[in-house]
């Protein structure tokens, strides 16, 4: 009889079958802008030159203020003379109102007498005491007084109203002038050419004598503190990153985290996809334009692992060599199997075909196995 075919044999486990990728990355500036002046004017300083570190809100480069100082000054003195001239009319406005109702009410009274004196008269002109003409004169006092206190009301009416419209008039005379200081201190900040955010200066596009205009840019600004990795990706693979969120990025030995903040296709209709992650805060900083690695693993599909020396591929099927053991002795039965995923030597099979996690599977396998042919294990599975 045949000697059997001495062979290994391995089991299958079941796991995910993982897959660890790099990618090269290109560090960046988070943020990188062209800052430009907000009015027209001479440079007169430049305070900060390409190479430094500025922090936001710090002054890069200083316009001429002199005009737009005194024009500040200025308008200062307008407010001020605005409100002066309003507490004066306030003032005057309220004696005329007093002097109008002290009239208003003296005339008042000089009506009323002139009516009472003239009731009194009528009175004993009914008993014969007091002639004709004397009451004639009394009607013509109370008339005279009448009119007095008509042309009084008119005159207290015309003060309130006089008083109020150029009150009002100087109300709106002191809002011109607060206005017009709040533009000439717009301007004369508008001359200081400020960092908008925390940065280095990689730029300046404008030097001491020269004239730049309102919307020129005069320096570019790249963020210092806050650093962009990009990298190109497999579709497949950008899908699964950016559900994780979480890279590392490896430079000069050291890994450094990023959280994922966008993709985007890349022009020209190429197959990978650029993604981009915001480095965070770490004791060293990697030097902007440097280049660096990202490293990721990515689960490739889950099933019966396997070496994949284990597999036999012919005509388009993929199959392993199961073995069985009876009383007659051990035989070799070939599997049809179907690959869910490989990587690094290793393969995912579908649990199915009856393969199961207690078969044991010919690794390493021989050319010339057969299925059917009597085996001797040797060695521990």
């Amino acid at each position: 009889a045949p000697q059997p075919r001495q062979v290994r044999v391995t089991q299958l486990r079941e796991d995910a079958l993982r897959s660890n990728r790099s990618a090269s990355v290109t560090l960046e500036p988070f943020q990188v802008a062209q800052v430009a002046a907000a009015a027209s004017g001479r440079v007169e300083a430049v305070l900060h030159r390409a190479g430094e570190v500025v922090e936001a809100g710090a002054t890069v480069v200083q316009l001429e203020t002199e005009a737009l100082s005194l024009a500040r000054d200025n308008a200062r003195i307008a407010l001020e003379s605005a409100r002066v001239n309003l507490a004066a009319a306030q003032s005057s406005s309220g004696e005329g109102l007093e002097q109008a109702d002290a009239a208003l009410r003296s005339a008042a009274r000089a009506r009323d007498n002139a009516r009472t004196q003239l009731e009194g008269a009528r009175a004993l002109q009914a008993g014969g005491g007091i002639a004709q003409t004397e009451v004639a004169g009394l009607e013509a006092q109370l008339a005279q007084a009448e009119a007095s206190y008509a042309q009084a009301e008119a005159a207290r009416a015309r003060a309130g109203r006089v008083g109020g419209e150029d009150l009002e008039l100087l109300r709106l005379q002191l809002a011109q002038a607060e206005n017009g200081l709040a533009q000439a201190e717009a301007a004369l900040a508008d001359a200081s050419v400020n960092a908008p955010f925390a940065g280095e200066v990689t730029e300046l596009f404008a030097e001491v004598g020269e004239f730049v205009g309102a919307g020129s840019p005069v320096f570019r600004l790249a963020s210092s503190a806050r650093q962009l990795a990009r990298f190109s990706v497999p579709p497949e693979d950008a899908l699964r990153l950016q559900a994780d969120g979480l890279v590392q990025v490896r430079y000069g030995g050291l890994d450094y985290a990023a959280q994922i903040v966008r993709s985007a296709q890349p022009a020209g209709g190429g197959r990978l996809v650029e993604l981009s992650a915001e480095l965070y805060e770490a004791q060293t900083r990697i030097p902007t334009g440097a280049v660096a690695t990202v490293s990721y693993e990515v689960e490739l599909g889950r099933g019966l692992l396997l070496p994949s020396g284990a597999l036999q591929t012919s005509g388009g099927e993929s199959a392993v060599f199961v073995l069985e053991r009876s009383p007659e002795g051990a035989r070799v039965r070939r599997q049809p199997v179907r690959i869910v995923a490989e990587a690094g030597g290793t393969v995912a099979l579908a649990p199915d075909g009856g393969l199961g996690l207690q078969s044991e599977v010919v690794y390493p396998l021989p050319a010339d196995l057969r299925s059917g042919a009597f085996v001797e294990v040797v060695g521990a599975p």
